[in-house]
C-alpha cells in the first residue's frame, strides 16, 4: 500500500505540472481524485497478480511451497521501488512550476522529469531479482528456473504490448 500511495503521488505530481484551462479544472479534479484511488487499488490488485503469476509458473518448473507464505515474502522487496519513487518525487519538487508553466511537449524534454521516470521504472530490476531469489528459497527451485519464473511473465507481458502497439 505504501508503494502504491507514493506511486499514486507521483502520478499526481507529473499531472500537477500541466497547464489547465480554467473551464475544465473542475472535471480535471475529479478524473486527477479518481486516478489517485484507483492506482492506489491497483497497485494492491497487480502485486496480487504478479505474485500468483509468478508463483504458478515456479510450480511449471517444479517448486514446491506455499503462496500465502510467497505472497508476504513478496511485499518485501517493494521497498527498492519505495525508495526508488521518493527519490523520484524529490526529483519532481525540483522542476520548477513558479516561473514556468510547461505544455505536454516540454515536459517530455525535460531532463528532471525523465531521469525521475527511469530512476521509477529501473527500481524494478532489483525487485524482480529479488523475486527471483524468493522463489528459490521459498519455492525450493534452482536459481535458473526462479529467474525463468520472474523471466517469463515479465516476457510475455512485454512481447504482448509490442504486438499490441505494432497493431
Amino acid at each position: 500500500m505504501i508503494y502504491s500511495t507514493l506511486t499514486a503521488e507521483f502520478f499526481s505530481t507529473i499531472n500537477a505540472l500541466l497547464p489547465i484551462e480554467a473551464d475544465s479544472k473542475d472535471l480535471f479534479m475529479v478524473i486527477l481524485h479518481a486516478n489517485y484511488i484507483l492506482t492506489i487499488l491497483f497497485g494492491f490488485v497487480v502485486w496480487l497478480i504478479t505474485a500468483f503469476t509468478f508463483y504458478l509458473t515456479a510450480m511449471l518448473f517444479n517448486g514446491q511451497g506455499i503462496f500465502k507464505q510467497f505472497l508476504h515474502a513478496s511485499a518485501y522487496p517493494y521497498i527498492v521501488a519505495i525508495i526508488g519513487v521518493v527519490i523520484a518525487l524529490s526529483l519532481c519538487d525540483n522542476i520548477d512550476t513558479a516561473n514556468h508553466t510547461y505544455t505536454l511537449e516540454e515536459l517530455s524534454h525535460n531532463h528532471t522529469l525523465k531521469l525521475a521516470m527511469e530512476i521509477v521504472n529501473y527500481s524494478f530490476i532489483p525487485y524482480y531479482a529479488m523475486i527471483a531469489a524468493l522463489i528459490h528459497y521459498i519455492l525450493h527451485i534452482n536459481y535458473l528456473r526462479a529467474i525463468l519464473s520472474v523471466a517469463i511473465p515479465i516476457l510475455s507481458v512485454w512481447g504482448v504490448t509490442e504486438l499490441i502497439k505494432a497493431l
